[in-house]
């Protein structure tokens, strides 16, 4: 199960439901692009189309980097279940 925050957040804001999700999957929190630990690339888009697909590609491209991920369960909060749910449409 990959979690992802929501805007402004990281990881760490799954430190309470970590322990019960771990008893059943095998978890793997990860920090969206520009917040929590991760890299802050410059974000220049236009629109919100632009930037919908800055993260949903964002978030491909590390699921490849994984070793092509195809197995998995994608669940997200707020800022992060809208990644999730344009991820899922693609």
């Amino acid at each position: 199960m990959i979690l992802v925050h929501g805007y402004g957040g990281s990881g760490i804001l799954f430190y309470k439901i970590i322990k019960p999700l771990a008893e059943h999957f095998h978890l793997i929190l990860i920090d969206v692009i520009g917040m929590g630990g991760s890299s802050r690339p410059d974000f220049k888009v236009k629109d919100a189309n632009e930037a919908d697909e800055f993260f949903v590609e964002t978030l491909e491209k590390w699921r490849v980097a994984m070793g092509n991920l195809t197995s998995f369960i994608l669940a997200g909060h707020s800022f992060g279940g809208y990644i999730c749910g344009h991820y899922a449409l693609k």
